[in-house]
């Protein structure tokens, strides 16, 4: 995931609006775990599972696309200078 995120800011929405819609996806990834958690929904376990399924799925398309351009975001803050030998390892 974290190459078709890369894939995707490079070609198509640029790095800061690929971030911003990966983390929207991961969160929606996110309510969907909650939700497969909730007691009324985990006594069912032929409904609990694929919601569990579908969140972890979610999730990881979410978390896929903000790993491959977060990176290099905290990397241009990076300035040489006084920082030279901290930028350099």
């Amino acid at each position: 995931m974290p190459l078709f995120g890369a894939f995707v800011a490079e070609r198509y929405w640029g790095r800061f609006k690929t971030i911003q819609m990966s983390i929207s996806v991961a969160v929606i990834g996110h309510v969907i775990l909650v939700i497969s958690a909730i007691p009324i929904v985990i006594v069912h376990p032929n409904i609990a599972m694929p919601c569990f399924i579908i969140g972890i799925l979610i999730m990881g398309v979410g978390v896929g696309g903000f790993k491959a351009n977060i990176s290099p975001l905290i990397a241009e803050q990076c300035k040489l200078g006084r920082l030279d030998i901290l930028c350099k390892r």
